[in-house]
Order: C-alpha cells, then sequence, then structure tokens
C-alpha cells in the first residue's frame, strides 16, 4: 500500500511524483526515511531503495539502488529555493532527458551528474538500469546565510557566483570523476548513519565529497570563465568612446557580476586590475591624439576622460615618464629631423 508523503519541500516532489509510477512504501530510519519501491509495469518487475538522510537545513541525501529496469517521468517546475543537486554513480547506468530543450545525459559509474533546480525544462524523463547513486541535493541561499555567519561576504560572493556561473549554458553538467573523488565516494557507498558519531562522520564526508566535485569542476572551467568574462569587458571598453568609459560599478551592472567577482576574474586573465587597463586605454589614446592633432592639452583630457588637465598630465608622467606637453614637443623635433 502506497504511504502518502506529506512533506512540502521541494525535493519531496520528487517523491511524490514517483509515486505516481511505482508502488512505493516508505519508513522512518535513523535520521530520514528509507523508501522501498517496485514497478510492475511492462512487465519489467523491477524494485529498488532510497535512503534519504536530512543531515540539516542546508543539505539532504539520497543514496538510490535500483535493481532491473525503471522509467520514471518528473514534471519540473520552479522552485523558490536555489537548489543544486549532484549525483554520483558507483555502479550501473542511467539516461537524464529534459524537454522542451530535447537535451539527453548519461550517467555511468564513475561519473557525475551536476544539476540546477532552476532551469527552463517542463518535463524530465529518467530511465534506470540496475544503478547505485548517491545524489546530494543542496540549498544554497541557506547555505550562505550560514556561511556568512563566519566568512567575508566578497569570499563567499565570488564562490557563490562561479557555482551559479557554471549553469549558463545549461541546467545539466556531465564530468567525469577523479581518484579523490572515487575514494571518499567509496566511503559512503555502504555507510548509513546510525548514531550521533555515525552522523557526524557520514555529514564530513558528504560535505567534503561536495566540495570536491565542485572544486574538480571549477578549476578545469574557471580560467576558462575568467578569459570570458575577460574578453567580454574588453570588447565593452573597446566599443565604448575613450571619453565615455564605463566606471565598474556600471560594468557590474553590465555584466551582472558582483565587483569582487568581475575585478578578480580580469585581474586573474589579464594580470592587471581594471581600472589599470581603463587608464591603460586613456593613455594611449591620449599619445595619440598628441601626435596627430592640435588639440591642447585641456582638450585632450577631456577627450580620454579627465575633467582636470593637472591630473591628465601626472598620470601621463607616470605613465609614459614624460609630461604631455613635452611629449608633444619631442614628437614634433624628431618630425622636424625626419
Amino acid at each position: 500500500m502506497k504511504k502518502k508523503i506529506n512533506n512540502s519541500g521541494t525535493t519531496d516532489i520528487f517523491f511524490e511524483q514517483l509515486e505516481n509510477s511505482v508502488h512505493i512504501e516508505s519508513k522512518d530510519i535513523p535520521f530520514g526515511k528509507e523508501y522501498h519501491f517496485k514497478d510492475f509495469t511492462s512487465n519489467k518487475n523491477s524494485s529498488g531503495t532510497i535512503k534519504r538522510f536530512f543531515l540539516d537545513s542546508e543539505y539532504e541525501i539520497a543514496i538510490a539502488k535500483v535493481s532491473g529496469k525503471i522509467d520514471y517521468e518528473f514534471s519540473n517546475f520552479t522552485p523558490m529555493e536555489n537548489i543544486i543537486e549532484v549525483a554520483y554513480c558507483f555502479d550501473g547506468k542511467a539516461k537524464i532527458s529534459s524537454f522542451p530543450n530535447n537535451s539527453s545525459h548519461f550517467l555511468r559509474k564513475g561519473e557525475i551528474l551536476i544539476y540546477s533546480f532552476k532551469n527552463n525544462n517542463k518535463l524530465f524523463k529518467f530511465e534506470y538500469e540496475n544503478m547505485h547513486t548517491i545524489s546530494m541535493n543542496f540549498y544554497m541561499d541557506k547555505l550562505k546565510s550560514n556561511l556568512n555567519l563566519s566568512v567575508g561576504n566578497p569570499i563567499f560572493s565570488e564562490w557563490s557566483e562561479k557555482i551559479l556561473n557554471i549553469f549558463k549554458n545549461g541546467e545539466l553538467l556531465h564530468i567525469k570523476s577523479n581518484n579523490e573523488i572515487d575514494a571518499l565516494a567509496l566511503q559512503l557507498k555502504n555507510f548509513y548513519p546510525y548514531d550521533i558519531d555515525s552522523f557526524i562522520d557520514f555529514k564530513l564526508k558528504v560535505t567534503r565529497l561536495f566540495f570536491l566535485i565542485l572544486k574538480k569542476h571549477s578549476e578545469s572551467g574557471e580560467k576558462k570563465t575568467h578569459s570570458l568574462i575577460s574578453e567580454n569587458i574588453k570588447s565593452i571598453l573597446k566599443n565604448t568612446p575613450v571619453s565615455e568609459l564605463p566606471s565598474i560599478k556600471k560594468l557590474c551592472e553590465i555584466t551582472r557580476l558582483n565587483n569582487y567577482y568581475l575585478q578578480t576574474s580580469f585581474e586573474k586573465s589579464e594580470g592587471m586590475k581594471i581600472s589599470h587597463y581603463i587608464r591603460n586605454l586613456r593613455m594611449e589614446r591620449a599619445k595619440f591624439l598628441l601626435e596627430t592633432t592640435d588639440l591642447s592639452i585641456l582638450e585632450i583630457s577631456i577627450e580620454v576622460g579627465y575633467e582636470n588637465p593637472s591630473k591628465f598630465a601626472k598620470n601621463f608622467r607616470n605613465h609614459f615618464g614624460i609630461l604631455p606637453s613635452k611629449y608633444r614637443k619631442k614628437v614634433l623635433e624628431e618630425r622636424k629631423i625626419k
């Protein structure tokens, strides 16, 4: 007989919809629930278990074992919570299809899927075959709130921005594991908490696994991400008149990135701060105008974005080692000699 799952959280809806596809029973276990399900459709006679652990308000874990083949459809919705799911496959295989995007992802032994609950798909279809997985659902807003108690906002903002950026090209990411992740995942394969000591050990291992997986993906894509952000900033600056170059605050608004992450990404990619890059653009433009026009120093300073000609002259000298007036004089003298 089916038991109704009364919880109303985002991930509870998964289990509520699962009841529509298979026969399911549940029971309480230490620190969570255990679900037994059977699929008698299409003569499959498949079965499985899901052990679900509520570690705290920030995240929960589900360890699933499927014997045989089970197909399941999940009607998607846009949750209020910002949830990221990370799934690691111990054994077997699965196919996850999303609609209307009509994209498919395959999950096999030693492979990982990272999934954002916030996406534009209306339906997901899951096809499991003799599969054993661990899934970690992290509630990012709650995690952010708790981490901010001990971690500075800029540090968390950079990390959070990095995590959210990985989903820009899709709601599902497929990555390969490594030896460190495999070793830790193996410790969790058949390890279930039964008392406080084992619960704390379990929680620490799960948290470590989650961050190892995110670290592996972020490190592989971090350099590319920084480069893309940098190229975008340079493109914006290139297509803007020097006298109207945007402030860093304006660049944050245009790119929809926070100040810390924007500047950190640019500096890691270009080896200099955005402010230095903008100053270089101004100085090179000023140098060009001094060489090719009869504009006054005041006019040139305004042309390159300086209202104060004294400040312009000082920055020019710091950059080129010579005052703009003397540089123009030098250029004219060199032309006479030629």
